[in-house]
């Protein structure tokens, strides 16, 4: 069974969902045997280290705190599943002035020398097709990567660092552009492109040379130059998920669809709000099944799906990952 019905024709509307799935999405996310047997302690648990990008006109700071309860349910959740995760907050470098918030009101009488906590990753003339101070930004990733493998190696994780990115807005922008840049099969070719080189040779290295795990993007879009169109040609390989409010008006379906579009195998859930990190239990269910999916070791993964094949006909409920992706699931 395919766990979810669509009404469209081109597979990118919003499907019904069956009992099964609706069932799936309720189901807290489990993890193998030895992780729910209650073993599991503060010192024998794994790492996950999460890239977390804000979004435009916000803070690591800011988002942290928009995501706060967010972040009490994945350290409920994984614990569970033999995993603590570790989540990174950095700040894009291209402050902002009150002048540049849209709908920003000054105080009267102003504050003197006041300026907002607000912040991007790049800024975008529409003008030129340009995203300026776009190496910034990416170099403060970098920074962010470095720092992340550095903290690994202390821990005694020769091979750790960032497993994964999840972003917001702009945020997922970038989170789109980063999980594209670390693959190396994309590279910049035409003559105009070439500016990007530095900050690519710059990411790559302070992530050792390997691509993201996964990536999480919530009201994301695709970059929107031409001279960024080298990073969805050939498309996205790393394993996506997209969250879509069914009510975003500051980035519409149709602008987060053409970032799934570029990618391969894409998991995309609709949410019943706005421009925000949708919180509710049965959400972060589904992303903790989602992150827990990509940072198990490959040869546990092997061993699963071995499992998962010869118990296929016994198995009542199928998970929402392992179904065929044909279109938006809402949940």
């Amino acid at each position: 069974m395919s766990g979810f019905s669509s009404k469209t024709a081109s597979g990118f509307g919003t499907p019904s969902l069956t009992p099964p799935l609706e069932a799936a999405l309720k189901t807290p996310a489990t993890g193998s045997s030895s992780a729910n047997s209650g073993t599991s302690t503060p010192g024998n648990l794994k790492k996950v280290r999460l890239l977390m990008l804000h979004g435009y006109t916000q803070s690591g700071a800011i988002f942290r705190g928009k995501v706060n309860g967010l972040i009490k349910k994945l350290n409920k959740l994984f614990p569970p599943l033999g995993l603590e995760p570790v989540l990174i907050f950095p700040t894009a470098p291209n402050k902002l002035t009150v002048d540049d918030v849209v709908g920003w009101e000054r105080r009267q009488p102003p504050i003197p020398g006041f300026e907002p906590d607000t912040w991007a990753w790049y800024r975008s003339d529409e003008l030129q097709d340009k995203y300026l101070y776009l190496e910034e930004g990416m170099n403060r990733i970098a920074e962010t990567l470095q720092q992340a493998r550095e903290d690994a190696r202390r821990e005694g994780d020769e091979d750790g660092g960032v497993d994964g990115v999840i972003g917001f807005s702009q945020g997922g922008c970038m989170a789109g552009m980063l999980a594209s840049a670390l693959e190396a099969v994309h590279k910049p070719r035409a003559a105009a492109e070439r500016t990007h080189e530095r900050w690519l040779e710059t990411v790559r290295e302070a992530n050792g040379g390997r691509p993201l795990k996964f990536a999480v993007i919530y009201g994301g879009f695709r970059a929107a130059p031409l001279e960024l169109e080298w990073l969805y040609n050939p498309k996205i390989a790393t394993p996506t998920m997209h969250w879509i409010g069914s009510v975003d008006t500051v980035v519409g379906e149709e602008r987060s669809m053409g970032l799934v579009k570029k990618c391969i195998d894409p998991v995309v859930l609709n949410h019943p709000g706005g421009h925000f990190v949708p919180i509710d239990p049965k959400y972060a269910n589904a992303l903790v099944s989602f992150i827990h999916k990509h940072v198990q070791d490959k040869t546990k993964k092997d061993e699963q799906e071995a499992d998962d094949a010869a118990s296929d006909e016994d198995t009542a409920i199928e998970s929402v990952f392992d179904l065929p992706r044909r279109g938006t699931q809402s949940v």
